[in-house]
């Protein structure tokens, strides 16, 4: 019993850290955000060469991005459920709500960082979660 309290809390402060990062690049100003996708964009530009540079891919790397922080979301969720509940799993529909309520607020965040939230940014999300708990 002790062995699976301590594999729920260090699951939980996984995904709670997780949770935070996501939040947490969503309450970054514009110009902040900006910077860190250039300077993927140019560590990028260093290992592929100039093409990447095109706008086009700049978009890109912002849309992998909210992809891969959901799909690692997905992949913690689901690995709790597996490891963890064994008989006693939570309800199915928490395993499903949990992903687009986190995409929801972290749009929603965007407000206070002066940035746009986008309703395809939460479809994204989303199916970065699910493919990642497939995972």
């Amino acid at each position: 019993m002790k062995k699976e309290r301590t594999k729920t809390i260090a699951w939980w402060g996984i995904i709670s850290l997780t949770v935070l990062f996501i939040w947490g690049q969503s309450l970054l100003g514009q110009e902040l955000s900006i910077a860190q996708s250039e300077s993927v964009q140019g560590l990028l530009g260093k290992l592929f060469g100039e093409w990447v540079y095109d706008t086009f891919l700049y978009r890109h790397i912002r849309k992998v991005a909210h992809f891969t922080e959901f799909a690692l979301l997905g992949a913690e969720w689901m690995g709790y459920r597996l490891s963890v509940c064994g008989e006693r799993r939570p309800p199915q529909w928490l395993l499903f709500a949990f992903g687009p309520i986190v995409a929801g607020c972290d749009e929603l965040l965007q407000f206070a960082s002066n940035r746009a939230p986008r309703i395809s940014d939460v479809l994204l999300d989303c199916s970065g979660y699910v493919c990642g708990g497939a995972v």
